[in-house]
């Protein structure tokens, strides 16, 4: 019970306190509530003891992936990266990270991908963060919530602003559980213990969309905006053949 207790705790991300928007909240299927309050209770009571006997059991050990990467299409090119940033993502599976241009202008894709879930070496854990307290180079500037179009779902993407002495960021970012996008603490929680005790892909991916502004971001939102709407069935295929990949 103290390990399920600690399960729930340590992780919970940080609270947006700079800009007064609401912490992203969508990401669970919307429907019926009666259904989704009795699968949501079942979920509660059922999983854990397995799903906690289960990440206790995994090996330590490292598996073999390779990842395939995403597609380039409207134009979108890989190019060399144009900034020293980088999020902290701690003992994923694998990390990708690569920049692309189109016209001239920039967006960066990184990728944490956790093809299960481990104490330590999970989705949602404290130490999983676009910048740590008290970095030398970069500080968070601002955060707030921003709503993205991915697959026919409106998910509640984290907008961060970041800043160094000699550049600015504008950065989304948002899960991706199996084959689903969300940015939902809790429904990301029961949803990968459910997955497991039904047998389903429990591998969960951070997915992180960033590119520099100067003065107002909205130019910069805009372009992302649109990679999201170029890429995103591209990145989304190459994470399904990432987790059939085990070698």
């Amino acid at each position: 019970m103290f390990w399920i207790g600690a399960f729930w705790r340590e992780d919970e991300p940080e609270s947006i306190a700079q800009s007064g928007a609401p912490a992203p909240s969508a990401g669970a299927p919307g429907g019926n509530w009666p259904v989704k309050g009795l699968v949501l209770t079942l979920a509660a009571i059922l999983p854990w003891p397995f799903y906690a006997h289960h990440l206790d059991a995994r090996s330590a050990a490292q598996v073999a992936f390779a990842y395939t990467k995403p597609i380039p299409v409207q134009g979108w090119q890989p190019s060399t990266t144009f900034t020293d940033w980088r999020p902290q993502f701690n003992r994923a599976t694998l990390e990708w990270q690569q920049a692309y241009r189109r016209d001239q202008r920039a967006v960066g894709v990184f990728v944490a991908y956790y093809h299960t879930q481990q104490q330590g070496a999970e989705l949602h854990n404290s130490q999983n963060v676009m910048v740590p307290q008290k970095h030398p180079i970069w500080r968070k500037a601002g955060e707030s919530a921003r709503p993205l179009n991915l697959g026919g779902e409106t998910v509640m993407a984290t907008q961060t602003l970041l800043r160094s002495d000699t550049q600015r960021l504008l950065v989304w970012d948002w899960n991706r559980i199996g084959r689903r996008h969300t940015n939902n603490f809790y429904w990301d929680k029961t949803r990968l213990a459910l997955n497991k005790v039904l047998g389903m892909r429990d591998d969960g991916t951070a997915i992180v969309l960033y590119t520099p502004y100067e003065g107002d971001p909205r130019q910069a939102a805009a372009l992302l905006e649109a990679f999201v709407a170029d890429m995103s069935p591209a990145i989304d295929v190459s994470l399904d053949q990432t987790a059939q990949s085990t070698k």
